[in-house]
């Protein structure tokens, strides 16, 4: 009786507000998560990342996304993708801009941990 109950729920469900709901869910979890899944991809796998570049890669992938969202018909799955490839490019290059802080630490990335 129990299994019977989430098969016919989802055999059974139709294109309407529910679908909307999660549809809208995934849009927005794709737009802010994949900016932020950027920053740990960064942080670990960049030596060169710093904070001022991180937070403007941050806000630009958000924006990128929001704006493919807003102005193509992309497949909604595709905005984490979206948004982790243009956060760690655009933060890449504006950390190379920006001198890196005294107060980060070393030793915290992949290729240090590695060497270890």
């Amino acid at each position: 009786m129990l299994n019977l109950f989430p098969t016919t729920t989802i055999k059974g469900s139709k294109p309407g507000p529910n679908r909307f709901i999660f549809d809208l869910f995934q849009k927005l979890l794709g737009m802010i998560g994949g900016s932020l899944a950027g920053v740990f991809v960064l942080a670990i796998f960049s030596q060169k990342a710093n904070a001022t570049g991180v937070i403007i890669g941050t806000i630009s992938g958000a924006v990128i996304t929001f704006s493919i969202s807003r102005y193509t018909d992309v497949n909604g799955y595709l905005y984490g993708a979206i948004g982790v490839l243009s956060c760690v490019l655009i933060g890449y290059v504006f950390s190379l801009f920006f001198p890196k802080g005294t107060g980060q630490p070393d030793g915290f990335t992949f290729k240090s941990i590695v060497k270890k």
